[in-house]
């Protein structure tokens, strides 16, 4: 299967903050100190319809992501404890009966307000690839991610990752989907997310 294009997101203020005491705690992981997974355990992706979040769980627009600013779903009052983050997924779904390629539409609950077009990222960098639980909207009001395995279930210490607790490249990231698909460390099934960041 030729692996389609991206599809852009959105944008959210990330808490990439440093790496848990006791998290990992093996050689393969101590490298990793900025964990940047997209899964609510580790980013702070709070849940909110006052937030107004698109289809996504993500902001339309940088704006509407720094105006989320510090509060009572953000308490930390460190405006450098959150990092400005950009989101692209592969229109891919990885189960246990195989990879099934979804149109844009499809991704997420089309009763939620729609994801914007892509804007001009040339000011984010890419952080990574992550697998993410795919999780539609008939199983979890609307949440569409659930667990970031690589890091929420420490499958970072048996899959090399970089110091963001992320894949390099699409195709490795290609090869984690479909074994946990298979395998299961989160009920499944996956999607792959690229993680970017606009460094100040």
């Amino acid at each position: 299967m030729t692996t389609p294009e991206p599809i852009f997101l959105g944008f959210r203020l990330a808490e990439c903050s440093p790496t848990p005491v006791g998290w990992g705690g093996s050689p393969q992981t101590d490298h990793v100190t900025n964990p940047c997974n997209i899964s609510g355990c580790v980013a702070g992706r709070q849940w909110s319809w006052e937030l107004n979040l698109n289809r996504a769980n993500c902001f339309n627009t940088v704006a509407e992501a720094v105006a989320e600013g510090v509060d009572e779903f953000r308490p930390n009052p460190d405006p450098t404890y959150y990092w400005l983050c950009a989101y692209r997924a592969y229109p891919l779904i990885y189960g246990k009966e195989g990879t099934q390629h979804l149109a844009p539409a499809q991704l997420f609950d089309p009763t939620l307000p729609p994801l914007p077009a892509e804007p001009d990222l040339r000011e984010f960098t890419l952080l990574g690839y992550d697998v993410v639980e795919y999780v539609t909207h008939h199983k979890h009001q609307g949440k569409p991610f659930g667990c970031s395995p690589l890091f929420c279930n420490g499958m970072a210490e048996l899959i090399p990752v970089n110091s963001y607790c992320l894949l390099p490249d699409p195709s490795m990231a290609e090869e984690v989907a479909a074994r946990f698909a298979r395998k299961e460390p989160e009920p499944g099934p996956y999607i792959v997310v690229e993680v970017l960041r606009k460094f100040d």
